[in-house]
């Protein structure tokens, strides 16, 4: 699938579940994003948080964080990837880009998993910081598929998209 695909994917089914996403009219973040985090996001990320604004919406039981250019606003990615100093130091080293969190509110951590280098598309796992705070070790388990998986088909008009 194709990134400009998975863009207007996440874009409808944000739409769809009540997100407020509109073109980017702040300054592009994911050159600095990529900079802090010391790898760079698939194509597809850097895409869509550099070509649109959304404040935090769920899709299904995933709360994704907003994109709206606030980096002292918990609820915005350029704060929240960075505010837990702890999962800085675990998440990072090992390539899993923390986008999310259960819709319950947990501190629990949904990421992408791009430890496979030149992933487009990488499996979608949740962390269970209790089990093992400090390096997360056995306690990685698969959530949802992919980060397409977890945004396709959830909404209530079909979503089309070719692969």
């Amino acid at each position: 699938m194709y990134s400009d695909q998975i863009v207007s994917t996440f874009v409808e089914a944000a739409r769809c579940h009540g997100g407020t996403i509109s073109p980017r009219t702040s300054p592009s973040v994911s050159a600095e994003l990529e900079g802090r985090l010391s790898f760079r996001l698939p194509h597809f990320c850097r895409k869509l948080i550099d070509s649109y604004e959304f404040l935090p919406f769920a899709i299904g039981s995933v709360e994704f964080f907003g994109a709206f250019g606030s980096r002292d606003d918990p609820d915005d990615i350029e704060c929240r990837l960075f505010r837990d100093p702890i999962f800085v130091s675990v998440l990072v080293p090992v390539r899993l880009f923390h986008f999310a969190r259960p819709d319950t509110g947990s501190y629990d951590p949904v990421c992408v998993d791009l430890s496979t280098p030149g992933s487009i598309d990488g499996p979608v796992v949740t962390l269970d910081p209790r089990s093992n705070p400090v390096s997360f070790d056995g306690v990685r388990r698969k959530a949802r598929g992919s980060f397409v998986t977890t945004i396709y088909g959830k909404c209530e008009r079909r979503i089309t998209i070719s692969t």
